[in-house]
């Protein structure tokens, strides 16, 4: 009983992780152009470090698709899914080709879903 009481505790903070971690990693990607320039060598190694952002997006986009997952099967609108999706394809192209920018910007969609996300929940899920 107390596992489960835990488990839909630690569900709901999902959103908010998943939140936290995209706009994390937004400002990732805004501050390493910024960094070199204004930080000294260990910033730049330290936000340079492409295991970073490898670590840092992947688990940012996951956390949000994890809880759009599971609010999705409520509401069943595709709107929150098709900003998700255009964020981490923006995300990946970024990684690819190490674009801060638009791995930046992909944030803005992945926010704009969890929004989304939010909002449907709300008016789905009041009783």
């Amino acid at each position: 009983m107390f596992m489960k009481q835990y488990y839909r505790r630690l569900a709901s903070k999902l959103p908010t992780a998943g939140t936290f971690l995209t706009a994390l990693c937004a400002v990732h990607c805004l501050a390493m152009p910024m960094l070199p320039v204004m930080g000294g060598a260990f910033a730049a190694a330290v936000m340079g470090n492409p295991w970073l952002e490898f670590l840092l997006l992947p688990l940012a986009y996951g956390f949000a698709g994890y809880a759009l997952y599971k609010s999705y099967r409520l509401h069943l609108r595709k709107l929150p899914v098709q900003l998700y999706m255009a964020g981490v394809a923006m995300g990946i192209i970024g990684l690819i080709f190490h674009m801060h920018l638009l791995m930046a910007l992909s944030a803005l969609p992945v926010i704009a879903a969890q929004y989304a996300n939010y909002r449907l929940s709300q008016v789905c899920c009041a009783h």
